[in-house]
């Protein structure tokens, strides 16, 4: 059985014609051999390559450990308004500290600051997002 017999596999353009809706945004990405990111409108499609991007690390840019802080920079496969990488910190004073970026480029930068603020290097004030 291909994935186009499954039930659950479907296109959201296409259901968005059946309904009767306008063409939907791209909202659903996958990542290509070089880290390139591409729409993937199939839900089915879409979910199985999320599977395996987990259990493979795919999506990961990068993720350290300072003591008790993770920071972690990640592939979203969503797009938030064009976003699809995100670096998070947890724990220590920058708690939920989180910036998305809409290259992989960017999200490696973003991750280099987030780590220099974990260990107290750069302060919210050299935060290049904020001064946007």
């Amino acid at each position: 059985m291909t994935d186009d017999d499954d039930p659950l596999s479907f296109d959201l353009d296409d259901l968005a014609r059946k309904l009767g809706l306008p063409a939907l945004p791209e909202w659903t990405f996958v990542l290509d051999a070089n880290d390139f990111a591409h729409p993937e409108p199939n839900v089915y499609r879409w979910s199985q390559w999320m599977e395996r991007s987990q259990k493979d690390g795919s999506r990961i840019v990068a993720q350290d450990r300072i003591g008790d802080v993770f920071v972690s920079t990640v592939f979203l496969g969503l797009s938030f308004d064009g976003d699809l990488w995100e670096t998070m910190i947890f724990g220590g004073p920058h708690d939920q500290y989180q910036r998305r970026y809409q290259s992989k480029h960017d999200a490696e930068r973003g991750h280099t600051f987030a780590l220099q603020l974990a260990t107290g290097d750069k302060t919210h004030d050299d935060d290049p997002e904020d001064a946007a």
